[in-house]
């Protein structure tokens, strides 16, 4: 990512400050929005978050955290902020737009899949929801998806959607959907931001398919992680908890 424009230091959480909250089902070019949005000069502090080169996803921040930057990508989102709104620990006036970037369903349940089996990880960035099997991924992603459209429409937040990948290929329609959130930047300045944030290898117009036997072999991760948590319990006994 390039340089820049704004340096954050230690401060106390503004209880008025507006942000841009990049939600939905992930896998959908969210990281690539960030650094778009970064490109373009808006707030990201993407500088001190942490990103996986492997599965190339990260820059997601702690809407409740002491340094909030403007623009705040988390997917969790899509099913914490009805909750987080409902016990009163985030007004929804702060919420200056909801983006979301969305993809085949299919194609982001594949990708997560993907990158689970891959990284050889159940709590991979950007891998599988929730604890179902692969098979299942669909249908928990679109029961996500709806309930954070859901509580857009309960509390009045305002909503922008860009599909992906069109808005990594498409440059007049990624200026066209994102324009309400720029302060009057020009096409050519938003052209020449999206040129230098994007790389075109990067981007999947396919479908990703899911590794073969991807049941079997999230199950033996599953097994695997839980005999490891058994045996760290088993020698915290005979330690004594040492």
């Amino acid at each position: 990512m390039g340089a820049r424009r704004l340096v954050f230091g230690t401060r106390m959480p503004d209880a008025s400050a507006r942000h841009i909250l990049i939600a939905g089902p992930g896998r959908s070019g969210t990281t690539l929005l960030v650094e778009l949005l970064d490109a373009l000069g808006l707030e990201t502090g993407a500088e001190r978050l942490k990103y996986s080169e492997e599965s190339r996803a990260g820059f997601e921040a702690e809407l409740l955290g002491p340094e909030v930057p403007r623009v705040v990508k988390s997917p969790a989102l899509s099913w914490r902020l009805r909750s987080l709104i409902e016990t009163g620990r985030f007004d929804p006036a702060r919420v200056e737009c909801l983006l979301v970037p969305l993809r085949r369903l299919d194609a982001v349940a594949a990708s997560r899949v993907k990158t689970t089996i891959e990284q050889g990880d159940l709590n991979a960035d950007g891998g599988m929801v929730g604890r179902g099997q692969p098979g299942r991924q669909p249908a928990l992603l679109a029961e996500l998806i709806y309930g954070l459209f859901e509580t857009a429409a309960l509390y009045e937040l305002p909503v922008v959607t860009l599909e992906y990948p069109r808005f990594a290929t498409d440059v007049d329609y990624a200026y066209r959907r994102l324009r309400p959130l720029l302060d009057g930047c020009s096409p050519e300045a938003f052209e020449r931001a999206w040129q230098s944030a994007i790389d075109p290898a990067l981007i999947s117009n396919g479908l990703p398919r899911a590794p073969r036997n991807a049941g079997l072999r999230v199950a033996f991760m599953r097994t695997k992680a839980n005999t490891a948590r058994r045996l760290r319990g088993l020698r915290r006994g005979l330690t004594g908890g040492r």
